[in-house]
């Protein structure tokens, strides 16, 4: 299981907590880059600085720069490899020099960006939620959502580029997917005081 930076204090018993109902489970991982021969998208989902979390339904943020076209990578995780738990974290760790260049987005069973007709042109067809930033937080800490996944559904995590220059294209990033058995585990980031 990632641990990520806290900004609240945790307190010691609430930390113990958080540790024993998290029974986190890796079920995807990998280091690589986006390269010239991956597909191709016009336009790109807009940042809007919300993560999707377990705990909120995110609104979907719309697409930006419809004219512009941007290098996309899929990762499909089977809806059997997800029986350990639906509830699913993903993080991506920028590696590469130029930060922010990089966004993820996720989808059930299926990923249309450049689907005919409609405002959002296949974009919005089965989007589940987003990280909400490029890059890491102040450099350092990788980014990170949670989603739930319906039962049944594969699970599409899509790696795309968010430079209209493709500077993301060749930038080396690390993606981690993980599962959890129940809804008591809270990300630290976001206890109340």
């Amino acid at each position: 299981m990632k641990t990520f930076k806290s900004f609240l204090p945790i307190t010691g018993s609430l930390l113990i907590a958080l540790c024993c109902s998290a029974a986190g489970s890796t079920l995807f991982e990998t280091t690589t880059s986006l390269t010239p021969s991956d597909p191709i998208q016009r336009g790109r989902l807009s940042r809007n600085g919300i993560p999707q979390d377990w705990a909120n339904t995110e609104t979907f943020p719309g697409i930006i720069n419809t004219d512009v076209i941007y290098h996309y990578r899929t990762f499909v995780l089977p809806s059997a490899a997800l029986a350990p738990g639906r509830f699913v974290q993903i993080s991506l760790d920028h590696l590469g020099p130029v930060q922010g260049t990089l966004f993820v987005s996720v989808y059930i069973n299926s990923y249309e960006p450049n689907s005919a007709g409609g405002p959002n042109r296949g974009f919005d067809k089965n989007w589940i939620g987003d990280i909400g930033f490029s890059g890491n937080t102040f450099g350092v800490d990788p980014q990170f959502l949670e989603v739930l996944v319906p039962a049944g559904a594969d699970l599409v995590v899509v790696v795309n580029n968010t430079d209209p220059n493709n500077v993301g294209v060749g930038q080396r990033f690390r993606l981690l997917v993980e599962t959890f058995k129940d809804v008591l585990f809270t990300n630290p980031v976001q206890q109340a005081q």
